[in-house]
């Protein structure tokens, strides 16, 4: 039986045995490039084997095995020149039968890998770390694999190329082919391995005069009951053999850009604008994620100058309220371009987190200059405008002592709020933590600013400035109880000490 660990973490490989050998010859056709070579192919700016290898980092992998034939020697030259490999230490084994079947390069990376549990992933197949974890919660058995798996067999881009998988009780393998009638499911092309399946491919090379696929080694653990799968749920993953493979790897690159934190808007309608752009920009462009939250400053700041000084005109206070709603939308786009292209860096954090501040600060700013100006009943929320910017000067400095104090991020999120505790943060006796624990997805940015052009398009902008205020206060006040719990807690410490 495929062992539970409760130290999951603890148990799981460090290595990963990444299989680039062979020519790619469908993808090379199908997109008309000669000189291809498939696994530096860029997918969204970035070569494809070097996405898989950056989600075997994330997963814990410190060490890769990459198995090269076709081109080996340019393939292994790039890799080790890829600074978004830093930190990975890379082994190469070369297969100079490449031509041959796919287990030869497994074979070949036997030396490289020693006595040590590893992942197996094939160079064109990438997926989320989701994958990578629901690996994770199956260790296999002493000489065995375990193979990640997709119940969703309808939902296949290339079905006559699927590996498909019959399994049998706790989810053992019974059979794996492509000529299977019969399935449950289909092979996602990664698998958590011990050096079991080096002897089970030995086996299997002997008794086919000198070749071997994977699969036969697979179908021996199987045979002996050492071959368990586990099923990926929801997470994706997409194996890259033609142009229109690519293109679907495309899709869901960028649909898992998507964040569970993400507010009402920015799910329901900044996504589907921001993710275009970005998908557009890492294509045909070099722009950097800093590039786009300074862009993103700058549109922010013309559309609280048509606001602060529109004279009560509709159509310019409409225009930049209109302005403001496409920069929120845009401000998207950096942290899009970043994880797409693996660029991060903790200035990066702070260059994002201090516009979206001087972003809002300005346009509550623009608002209240507005109203006091006005000359008219819109004068008497001008003090409220007040209110949300003095809020605000307090708020900003806190959170932002907050995460130079206690962590190493740039990003206000990294704040431990208590408001974003779930069910706990609605019992609290605070009045201000449970009011943003109810209010936590409409008191983000994408909400607000929305909501101001909803308000100016009816011409009432200034009436965003009550909710500015309560906001503003309630943020501020959620920022010293933090600071003043954080302090709390390192004194308790001290004591214990």
């Amino acid at each position: 039986m495929v062992q539970e660990s409760d130290d999951i973490e603890k148990k799981s490989p460090s290595l990963a045995v990444i299989i680039a050998a062979g020519q790619g010859t469908r993808l090379r056709d199908s997109t008309g490039d000669d000189a291809l070579i498939k696994p530096i192919s860029p997918l969204m700016g970035v070569p494809i084997i070097v996405r898989v290898l950056r989600t075997m980092m994330k997963a814990g992998v410190r060490k890769a095995v990459v198995v090269t034939g076709y081109e080996g020697g340019k393939l292994e030259s790039f890799l080790k020149d890829d600074k978004r490999l830093s930190g990975l230490e890379l082994v190469f084994a070369r297969n100079d039968d490449w031509q041959k079947s796919n287990g030869l390069s497994v074979l070949a990376a036997r030396e490289a890998a020693g006595d040590d549990n590893f992942f197996l992933s094939m160079a064109d197949h990438i997926y989320s770390i989701e994958l990578i974890e629901a690996l994770k919660q199956r260790q296999p058995v002493d000489g065995g694999l375990v193979l990640a798996v997709d119940r969703r067999v309808h939902d296949l881009s290339d079905p006559d190329d699927a590996m498909w998988v019959r399994i049998g009780g706790d989810k053992g393998i019974l059979r794996i082919s492509k000529d299977l009638t019969e399935y449950d499911c289909v092979d996602c092309g990664v698998f958590s391995c011990t050096p079991g399946l080096f002897d089970a491919l030995e086996s299997a090379k002997k008794e086919n005069n000198g070749d071997c696929a994977l699969k036969d080694g697979v179908q021996k653990l199987a045979d002996r009951h050492k071959a368990f799968t586990a099923d990926i749920g929801d997470a994706w993953w997409q194996d890259i053999d033609t142009f229109q493979d690519l293109k679907e790897a495309e899709k869901k690159l960028l649909r898992s850009l998507r964040k569970p934190i993400d507010g009402i808007v920015a799910r329901n309608i900044n996504r589907y604008i921001s993710l275009p752009i970005s998908g557009w920009l890492v294509k045909h462009t070099n722009a950097t994620p800093n590039q786009m939250s300074i862009l993103c400053v700058l549109i922010s700041l013309v559309a609280a100058a048509l606001v602060a000084f529109s004279k009560g005109s509709y159509f310019q206070v409409l225009a930049g309220a209109a302005l403001m709603q496409f920069s929120s939308i845009f401000d998207g786009v950096d942290g899009e371009l970043a994880r797409l292209k693996y660029d991060f860096s903790p200035s990066g954090e702070w260059i994002d987190t201090i516009g979206d501040d001087i972003s809002n600060y300005s346009y509550v700013a623009a608002i209240t200059y507005m109203a006091y100006t006005s000359g008219n009943w819109q004068a008497l929320l001008a003090p409220l405008g007040v209110v949300a910017l003095v809020g605000y000067a307090v708020a900003i400095p806190l959170a932002y002592s907050y995460i130079i104090m206690y962590t190493d991020s740039g990003d206000v999120m990294a704040v431990d709020y208590d408001f974003n505790k779930g069910d706990k943060s609605f019992e609290d006796l605070r009045w201000w933590v449970r009011l943003l624990a109810r209010l936590k997805y409409v008191t983000k940015r994408d909400f607000f600013i929305f909501i101001f052009f909803v308000f100016a398009l009816f011409g009432v902008l200034v009436l965003a400035l009550p909710f500015a205020a309560i906001g503003a206060v309630s943020v501020a006040l959620a920022a010293f109880s933090q600071h003043i719990k954080k302090l709390k807690k390192l004194r308790e410490e001290e004591e214990r000490r």
